[in-house]
């Protein structure tokens, strides 16, 4: 992993996906094009979701957390997994567009998911620190003596 690791602009890290070894990578182009279609109507079709949509992308790229790929990346036949995404709003905040990267489709049996590197479960990792927080903060300790049977 940390051969991957690159500093952009002094302070930004950028990494590689960690891909499973012996996993190889497809070009999922064609599925790309393909899951394309149906989300092009509606942005062409609601100009209120298309603003929204192209907003989100646009902060994206700002903060930095994407960039476009150059076109000569995208022409070429190396294998490239294009990340997938569309646009949904939620019933409690529906002026509020919440874009979701699909890393679950499959192409010829296979996900971006199936071959990455798995870490550990952040969540449960918080839930614990939170726990641990609260607990310490409350002012009160608990202890539970054991006797033996």
């Amino acid at each position: 992993m940390s051969s991957s690791q690159k500093v952009v602009d002094g302070f930004h890290y950028e990494y590689h996906l960690p891909i499973r070894e012996g996993c190889s990578q497809a070009n999922t182009k064609y599925l790309a094009i393909q899951r394309l279609k149906s989300p092009r109507k509606k942005l062409l079709t609601n100009p209120d979701f298309l603003q929204d949509y192209q907003h989100f992308m646009q902060r994206l790229q700002e903060d930095r957390h994407a960039e476009e790929a150059p076109d000569v990346e995208l022409d070429t036949d190396v294998n490239t997994w294009y990340l997938l995404h569309h646009g949904v709003y939620h019933p409690r905040t529906p002026s509020k567009i919440r874009v979701v990267f699909d890393c679950c489709s499959r192409y010829k049996g296979v996900s971006l998911n199936d071959i990455l590197l798995t870490g550990p479960n952040q969540q449960l990792a918080l839930s614990i620190a939170s726990f641990l927080t609260r607990s310490n903060c409350s002012g009160s300790r608990y202890h539970q003596d054991v006797l033996p049977s």
